[in-house]
């Protein structure tokens, strides 16, 4: 019997290259990035810098690490951008000018913004601080303490809006600018107040506790349509509405009489 020959395995080579090279090539190594992802901000910081807590805006930057870049803007840019643009002022003047124009230079100038944003803020902030009042004549139309309860059942968002316009336009200029920017017709229009009004009621109900007349007027209504304990507490932690306890203390003392309106 013969004996079986013995047979090399056979070697498969590498398909050729789309060049039709033949020759085997090395892939590239995966390599990761070495830097490291950017951390999102925290709300707190966040908060801590916006407003007239903005370095960027401060009058007097206070010494810190965050306010850093703050002072670096306001000793350096005004010397270069800054001097451009008052030249570019005073011959706009002597050439004659708008008030829009003199505007339109002054803001492409960000020294020159920032220091008008901290006005405006500035402005925005006493609006409202002026509005955080017990007295009778000063108080704002949000504050209804436990013996006021029954005005209640005199609510309007007209009142609302009117005291927007008469106590705090730059405010109602701000809301008005971000939600409706194009006022529809009289009957539509209607449906834009409430949230606008809104808007104003959470923010200021959040700036001091008293002015709480928005929220009183949600819990009613989310109570009356059977929203649960738990909803209520969360809206509640939210802003947008009181607290049960006190849900209960307005319903015992104007008890049917608003329901029924």
């Amino acid at each position: 019997m013969d004996k079986p020959s013995k047979t090399r395995p056979r070697t498969i080579l590498p398909a050729p290259s789309a060049e039709g090279d033949g020759k085997k090539r090395k892939l590239p190594k995966r390599t990761e990035s070495s830097a490291e992802p950017s951390t999102p901000p925290k709300q707190e910081e966040i908060l801590s810098q916006s407003g007239l807590l903005n370095p960027l805006v401060l009058d007097h930057p206070v010494e810190s690490e965050v306010n850093t870049q703050a002072k670096d803007l306001k000793d350096v840019p005004f010397l270069e951008e800054g001097t451009k643009t008052v030249d570019t002022l005073a011959t706009l003047m002597l050439t004659g000018c708008t008030t829009h124009q003199i505007a339109e230079i002054i803001m492409q100038c960000q020294p020159l913004r920032n220091a008008i944003k901290f006005f405006f803020l500035k402005d925005v902030n006493e609006q409202c601080q002026k509005l955080c009042n017990r007295s009778a004549e000063n108080s704002s139309l949000l504050r209804i303490p436990p013996s006021k309860h029954k005005e209640l059942k005199n609510f309007s968002w007209e009142k609302v809006i009117t005291e927007m316009m008469e106590h705090v336009p730059d405010v109602l200029d701000v809301l008005v600018a971000v939600g409706i920017p194009n006022v529809k017709a009289h009957e539509d229009s209607k449906k834009q107040i409430a949230p606008l009004c809104t808007a104003y009621g959470i923010l200021m109900f959040t700036r001091w506790k008293e002015l709480s007349l928005i929220q009183k007027m949600n819990s009613i209504l989310l109570s009356t349509g059977h929203a649960t304990e738990r909803t209520m507490k969360r809206l509640n932690r939210a802003g947008v509405t009181v607290t049960r306890e006190t849900y209960r203390s307005i319903m015992d003392d104007i008890g049917s009489d608003l329901l029924g309106r």
